[in-house]
């Protein structure tokens, strides 16, 4: 599993902003990482990363992002 704080690292920079509060969660055995991010336009997206790969699983970002 990934630490936190990489994952923290990926979503600030994947997001142009600052991670507000973060969790680990257990989606029927798999660890997923949820991140709230506060972008520079002063907006909060909502992301979720497989906390054993680090890949981006789903975000609520209306730019166009994943």
């Amino acid at each position: 599993m990934l630490p936190l704080r990489e994952i923290i690292a990926r979503a600030e920079s994947a997001f142009a902003g600052q991670v507000v509060e973060a969790e680990l969660e257990d989606e029927r055995g798999v660890p997923i990482y949820e991140v709230k991010v506060l972008t520079r336009g002063g907006r909060v997206v909502k992301v979720r990363y497989d906390a054993r790969t680090g890949a981006l699983l789903t975000s609520n970002d209306k730019d166009g992002r994943r």
